[in-house]
């Protein structure tokens, strides 16, 4: 079975201890099916002075995390919450071409995801 694990609740090299849950579930699944993950990342400019927001830019988009292909399709987002009820629709707009994409090359059969909103 084919498998595609789908959210930005995955950790990246730039945030690697964050959402433990996620990794520690999906590196169990992966010795049980073919595994795959798109996990979106927000899209923020360089802007000096903005520490906390500058480190997305540097997410690469693919990697590899401890023998996942990762993919990582970027979406806007905006400090302090701005456009929030957006977000949702952003990821969708910014990861289907991907999503679309990666089935033509490797048909999944299933997809799992860590949240409804906005991932689902």
């Amino acid at each position: 079975m084919k498998v595609l694990v789908f959210g930005y609740w995955f950790p990246n090299q730039v945030r690697p201890h964050a959402y433990p849950f996620v990794i520690d579930q999906t590196l169990h699944l992966k010795d049980l099916v073919d595994l795959k993950v798109i996990a979106p990342v927000p899209w923020f400019p360089p802007i000096p002075g903005i520490k906390r927001w500058n480190c997305y830019w540097q997410i690469p988009k693919h990697e590899n995390w401890q023998g996942l292909e990762v993919i990582h399709p970027r979406f806007p987002l905006f400090p302090r919450n701005l456009f929030k009820k957006y977000i949702g629709r952003w990821m969708y707009l910014s990861t289907r071409d991907t999503v679309h994409k990666l089935y033509k090359q490797w048909q999944f059969d299933l997809i799992q995801t860590h949240a409804s909103n906005p991932s689902g």
